[in-house]
């Protein structure tokens, strides 16, 4: 379901990647996710849980608190 923080915080996570060079099936790829499944986060159309979130940023090598 899309919501303001699921959108919120799916822009950031597409920011990020992009910023990274990184591609939707690279980074889906490195987080064990369907890239279809990132795809939903960085819509909003579904919520990223925490596990998944904080597994990004250990791949994008920035710090949880900047996709709040």
């Amino acid at each position: 379901m899309k919501t303001d923080i699921s959108t919120s915080i799916g822009a950031r996570i597409r920011h990020f990647r992009e910023l990274a060079g990184l591609s939707q099936l690279q980074l889906s790829e490195k987080v064990q996710c369907e890239p279809s499944t990132l795809a939903h986060y960085e819509t909003g159309k579904n919520l990223v849980s925490m596990t998944k979130l904080i597994r990004i940023s250990e791949i994008l090598k920035i710090d949880l608190y900047q996709f709040l």
